[in-house]
């Protein structure tokens, strides 16, 4: 499927991503590609789609729940949204890019002590990252915590 991909060849790709699935339906990675994919093809209802059978079929990944979490706060589901982010941060808590976006979540809904806490977290594990600098930008903009 990787090769097939790396070709430029989608549609054999995804015949051969859902092949694995049918041999695993947990294998994240096969999931994974096959969002991206409709992701790349401007599919975002089918991305959702893809993530959310991921999410069933018991993947437990990380990355799966993040992209889902940005998906579903992308459509205004703030809650789920954070559910999804919350879930992904227990399974890697060193993972900048879910701390970030759980403190834009949380800027989202207005709480600014967990959106600082969030930043806070995304900001010191990747300082010079693009997800370290947008933390510190969204910190800088949210002014020094209240006494």
């Amino acid at each position: 499927a990787k090769a097939y991909r790396r070709l430029g060849r989608s549609e054999e790709a995804k015949k051969e991503l859902r092949l694995t699935l049918e041999i695993n339906p947990r294998f994240s990675e096969a999931w994974l590609h096959l969002a991206q994919m409709a992701q790349a093809e401007g599919r975002p209802t089918e991305e959702r789609r893809l993530l959310e059978e991921a999410e069933a079929a018991g993947t437990a990944s990380a990355l799966i729940l993040a992209r889902l979490g940005q998906l579903l706060a992308a459509a205004g589901e703030v809650d789920a949204a954070e559910t999804k982010l919350a879930a992904a941060t227990e399974l890697l808590p060193d993972w900048p890019t879910a701390w970030l976006v759980r403190g834009q979540m949380a800027l989202k809904k207005g709480d600014r002590a967990s959106a600082r806490l969030h930043l806070e977290r995304a900001a010191a594990l990747a300082p010079s990252s693009p997800d370290g600098r947008e933390a510190r930008r969204l910190l800088g903009e949210l002014g020094p915590p209240a006494p």
